[in-house]
């Protein structure tokens, strides 16, 4: 992250995993596995209004709400796979591992 950049959501899915988005010229998603003691660069994503949820530690989504694309990770964010163009969406909640809305 630079100076420049400014955090837009952080998210702990455990006591040691966590995820930054920060909205800059290109927004990026940083995880931390630590606690957040240290922070690694984990995507950068060309879309600069859209926002990632995760539902645990290794599942989570990317949405382009301006694309519409949404990209879903099983890894931790290691690889994204594309699922969907889903249009309009702002916002995901996670009830528990299977229900979102």
């Amino acid at each position: 992250m630079t100076k420049r950049d400014s955090i837009t959501k952080i998210q702990f899915t455990s006591n040691n995993i966590g995820w930054i988005s920060t909205d800059n010229n290109a927004k990026t998603l940083m995880k931390t596995s630590d606690g957040g003691l240290n922070w690694q660069h984990i995507n950068q994503i060309s879309d600069n209004c859209g926002f990632a949820y995760f539902r645990n530690d290794n599942t989570g989504f990317y949405n382009q709400s301006c694309g519409g694309q949404t990209q879903m990770t099983t890894d931790g964010g290691t690889t994204w796979t594309y699922i969907d163009d889903l249009y309009g969406i702002n916002a995901m909640h996670f009830h528990n591992n299977t229900t979102s809305t």
